[in-house]
Formats: C-alpha cells, structure tokens, sequence
C-alpha cells in the first residue's frame, strides 16, 4: 500500500518508477496529485498485476478515456475517481 495524495510534486515519471519497482501494490492512493496523467495510470494497472484498489479523486489530468481503458484491463479493479 502507498497512500500519496496531495503530493503535489509526484509526477507521471515517479508514477512509473513506482509501477516498474513496485510491482506487487495492491492499494495506491494518489488523490490530489495534479500532475499525473493516462499515461503513468495505465502503465500501473497493466504492471502492477495485484493492485485491488486506485485512487485518483482529483486527478484532473487523467480522463474518461483512461478510466473505460483500466476497467477494460482489470475488471474487478475498484477505481476511486470523480469526475
């Protein structure tokens, strides 16, 4: 579990160093972190293979289009994301 919400500094590269070495989360919260986008949310879900839960509540800069692709990637994943 890694619980970064509201740090403001995290990015898409600290997203994916994340996934690459921590493969077995299973719990990442990133609520408030304003600077990731689709890109470092996907690279997670597809590397981080137990991950149950992912929170992106005010995460402006990940979209729709992200969402419908990581429900499509892991089903059962619960998302925590508002739009």
């Amino acid at each position: 579990m890694i619980r970064l919400g509201k740090c403001y500094k995290v990015t898409d590269i600290s997203v994916m160093k994340l996934a690459h070495h921590c493969p077995e989360l299973q719990v990442v919260t990133l609520n408030g972190c304003k600077q990731i986008t689709d890109t470092s949310i996907l690279q997670l879900t597809r590397s981080c293979n137990q991950l149950k839960q992912l929170g992106l509540d005010s995460c402006n800069l990940v979209t729709r289009n992200a969402m419908m692709e990581v429900k499509k990637l892991r089903p059962k994943l619960d998302v925590k994301k508002k739009f």
